[in-house]
């Protein structure tokens, strides 16, 4: 059995989850050559659906713990998927009110006497951002079943 990357595994399944597939099939392809083995994620055929072009999903190469390649970083920006935090859904809820006490206190502050132009400029922008994380959250939220 071949050794692969937890954060690399869990970003596929997130990609795939982003997706809205419930469902994975996992296939391991053995090493060949100068190749690696790999592991590939495919959407099974029963689960396709009509409405959605399956993607053909990446795989993802096996690697040696030892090798300090493996244990680079991955490279990341700003918008992409963070496999190292995982919430609870009692977390997530407290993000939720979180974000909604900021936008509250943030907007009775750039409304008040005592912001200045440099700050109204500099909060602005953040609301903005907490706006439109917020309903991202609660759709979350919502689609999640009740426990």
């Amino acid at each position: 059995m071949a050794t692969y990357k937890i954060s690399d595994i869990l970003l596929k399944l997130a990609e795939m989850i982003e997706d809205d597939h419930t469902f994975v099939e996992l296939k391991e392809y053995p090493e060949e050559d100068d190749s690696p083995a790999l592991l590939s994620f495919n959407v099974p055929v029963e689960c396709e659906r009509p409405d959605f072009d399956v993607s053909d999903y990446e795989s993802i190469d096996a690697c040696d713990p030892n090798d300090p390649v493996s244990n680079d970083p991955i490279a990341i920006s700003q918008d992409s998927l963070c496999p190292n935090v995982l919430f609870s859904y009692d977390e997530i809820s407290t993000l939720e009110l979180s974000l909604k006490n900021s936008i509250e206190y943030l907007q009775n502050y750039i409304d008040s006497p005592y912001c200045t132009r440099d700050e109204k400029d500099h909060y602005r922008p953040v609301i903005i951002a907490f706006r439109n994380l917020l309903p991202k959250i609660q759709r979350f939220l919502k689609s999640q079943p009740t426990i």
